[in-house]
């Protein structure tokens, strides 16, 4: 383990006015473009995450960018890094649920990192009610990735992820034993991020949950998911920093996506199955205000 790597990381991550920019995929990916009647192909989704990557002003908002493995493959393979724009970007990976196991952890965080992944997302979700035995058994499993991650050179973040049936009841007891259970793996808490949504923003950062949280944590993501981009900032900028241990900043994801498709032009019928993309005015609109 590299402290210094991975505490340089963390804080290029958390610690600026920028950002982190979740990329959906799976069905969440094919239904953000469903809102702009585009079908959700392999092609169309690699294309549009191509042009949101390219655009000029995007490292202006945002420091890192989180794909799944299937889109780190195919920017690792089918797109010069010249092209990409990512000097002022780092690549992290996002472990989809049939992903999110320890089987041959070191082996696929290794292949991730040749691939240009600098930091990995593993997602704990809340059960639909509150089960102990669960809780115990997801926090360990993240624990053991968060500490793999470390031991191969990777910013581990672990997010939680809060479904349409999760018991926010089980927050509490989740951030407890989730940072019990890195304790007892031994993970560096400056390389490591906390990314949580909206909705329990609000109680990890006040008491008495605020105390769950090491002090010593690299920095915490608040995402954003369907919210608005300009009512995500305006909650964003109700948070007084000088009050808290921990640098936190956004994370943006489908509501900034969902703006960004007002750009896109859907397939080109003149190429062979292509997708033809509109230049971003919209895109520079929102970044620049």
């Amino acid at each position: 383990m590299d402290q210094h790597i991975l505490l340089h990381t963390a804080k290029f991550l958390a610690d600026s006015s920028r950002g982190l920019l979740h990329i959906p995929s799976g069905r969440e990916a094919r239904a953000l473009l469903a809102q702009a009647q585009i079908h959700g192909s392999h092609d169309h989704r690699m294309r549009f995450t191509e042009h949101v990557l390219q655009t000029d002003s995007i490292d202006k908002s945002v420091s890192g960018a989180l794909v799944d493995v299937e889109t780190l493959t195919y920017i690792s393979t089918e797109i010069a890094a010249d092209r990409l724009k990512l000097r002022r970007m780092l690549l992290g990976v996002d472990l989809t649920e049939s992903e999110a196991h320890l089987g041959d952890i070191q082996g696929r965080l290794r292949n991730w990192l040749s691939l240009g992944a600098r930091f990995a997302n593993w997602t704990v979700h809340l059960p639909a009610r509150v089960n102990t035995d669960i809780i115990l058994d997801r926090c360990e499993e993240a624990a053991c990735f968060a500490a793999a991650c470390e031991i191969e050179g990777l910013v581990p973040v672990l997010s939680l992820g809060m479904g349409a049936g999760a018991d926010e009841g089980a927050l509490d007891e989740t951030i407890t034993e989730l940072f019990s259970a890195c304790d007892s793996q031994g993970v560096y808490y400056p390389g490591l991020l906390l990314r949580v949504p909206m909705q329990a923003g609000d109680k990890v950062l006040t008491p008495p949950l605020h105390a769950s949280v090491p002090q010593g944590l690299g920095g915490i993501f608040i995402d954003q998911r369907d919210r608005s981009t300009e009512s995500f900032y305006v909650k964003l900028s109700c948070i007084n920093p000088e009050t808290l241990p921990w640098h936190v900043t956004a994370c943006l994801s489908t509501g900034f996506l969902s703006e960004l498709l007002q750009a896109w032009d859907g397939p080109d019928t003149r190429s062979s199955g292509s997708a033809h993309v509109k230049p971003m005015e919209s895109l520079q609109k929102i970044l620049a205000s």
